[in-house]
């Protein structure tokens, strides 16, 4: 295998071993944490959109160092920056609705999916791991 393909490999079995570790977190803290964090999570949640503007700020800014007359790309972002920087509050208050109460709701409530999502995460925390391993070994 090839050095790209050991790096790539390697950074997949890492992402899935960071994402084990949320899907784990409503379970091993358990629903009294949830309750007690209800208002930071909404928080954390509803500030989706400022994270939104700093990675499109970002590919603004490798795009812009990277144009050799490719101004669709940067026409793009620049237009996608502007839409999220209009629409940044309705953009949290509807994160907020949609996406913040009810997963809160449901982590809170339903104990069977924190499970579930603990039983998904042992497996992502496991292939993370082969991956990682393959890697090393071949590298």
């Amino acid at each position: 295998m090839n050095e790209l393909t050991l790096k790539t490999i390697a950074i997949a079995g890492l992402c899935l071993q960071f994402a084990a570790f949320w899907l784990a977190a409503p379970e091993i803290l358990g629903a009294e944490w949830l309750i007690k964090t209800k208002n930071i999570l909404k928080k954390i949640i509803s500030q989706i959109p400022n994270y939104l503007l700093i990675l499109c700020g970002s590919v603004f800014g490798a795009v812009i160092a990277q144009s050799r007359g490719n101004y669709l790309i940067l026409a793009l972002v620049v237009i996608v920056l502007i839409i999220v920087t209009i629409f940044q509050k309705r953009i949290s208050k509807y994160l907020e609705i949609k996406l913040s109460e009810p997963l809160i709701s449901k982590l809170i409530v339903n104990n069977q999916l924190r499970f579930t999502l603990l039983k998904l995460a042992a497996w992502f925390f496991t292939i993370g791991f082969v991956l990682q391993l393959i890697a090393i070994i071949w590298g």
